[in-house]
């Protein structure tokens, strides 16, 4: 007789009731902490970020991307501005006053004329040090990560966020 033909002639194993009591009870505790339920793997169902429904309000959504506030940055908890210089300065030898000269970084008025080379627009950290370069435009930009919907506690702090709602 094989080894698999001896394996299919063996008594079942018997487990006791203890262990298999302790194993029932260790599947269902790790249900519970994954979030299981009867919406199916990964549970939830909605979608919404948020705390399981106690009955009590709460703030759930997603609050919108930093990326969707640029000009108006400081509107979303979790976000910074952050902007950009670009374009092309205008050469120094196209600057004929000793003002405009003066204010471009990289060119130096002397003799009556504008000399030297333009810094690049990209070096600008900046709205103020973009402007002073001639021909150079600054673009504001928000940076950062929301605070999570779920992680507002109060009513005003929530509503506050665009994408989140007190429900």
């Amino acid at each position: 007789m094989t080894p698999i033909a001896a394996a299919a002639h063996r008594p079942p194993m018997r487990i006791s009731p203890t262990i298999r009591t302790s194993v029932v009870v260790l599947l269902l505790a790790l249900a519970s902490a994954c979030g299981g339920d009867d919406d199916g793997p990964g549970g939830g169902g909605s979608g919404d970020a948020g705390p399981p429904d106690s009955g009590e309000p709460t703030c759930r959504g997603v609050a919108d991307s930093c990326d969707l506030f640029a000009g108006h940055c400081e509107d979303q908890d979790g976000c910074f501005p952050d902007g950009e210089c670009s374009g092309v300065p205008r050469s120094c030898s196209a600057i004929f006053t000793p003002g405009e000269c003066g204010g471009m970084d990289g060119c130096d008025w002397s003799d009556g004329r504008c000399s030297g080379f333009p810094a690049a627009c990209s070096t600008k950290v900046g709205e103020g040090s973009c402007a002073f370069q001639l021909d150079c435009v600054w673009t504001d930009g928000c940076q950062g990560r929301p605070l999570d919907c779920d992680f507002r506690a109060t009513e005003s702090e929530c509503l506050r966020a665009e994408g989140c709602r007190w429900e």
